[in-house]
């Protein structure tokens, strides 16, 4: 997470972040847990060594880490959500999250598809 959000700070989209971290831990089988790989990753994607270990190792960037955890343990108690990965919805008329059920429908993306169609419509009314 901290290494996401710094170098989101420095101009770079979380999701390439992330991709970049899933490459190298599931395909390349990197220990991403590791300052050195991150780092290494950070480059890959444009962004100056240094600096990134820089911001990375920041006061800043730890209580944002911090932070961004508290808060999101607080939204995942909120909705009675449990583990990782966890998807929600969100009404947009009135800002409630709603659990989506992902577990009930691996192996089966025809019905994925057509539960998330449903619960967009709803979501909308």
């Amino acid at each position: 997470i901290r290494a996401i959000r710094t170098a989101e700070r420095m101009g770079i989209p979380a999701t390439s972040m992330l991709a970049e971290i899933q490459k190298a831990h599931f395909i390349q089988g990197r220990e991403v847990n590791q300052e050195a790989a991150l780092v290494d990753i950070s480059q890959k994607l444009g962004l100056s060594a240094t600096i990134f270990a820089q911001q990375f190792n920041s006061a800043y960037a730890k209580d944002d880490a911090k932070a961004h955890i508290e808060q999101t343990r607080g939204l995942m108690d909120s909705i009675k959500a449990q583990g990782f990965p966890t998807f929600v919805l969100e009404n947009s008329n009135n800002q409630q999250w709603s659990l989506v059920p992902h577990t009930e429908f691996y192996g089966n993306p025809d019905a994925w598809t057509q539960w998330l169609k449903q619960a967009a419509l709803r979501a909308q009314s």
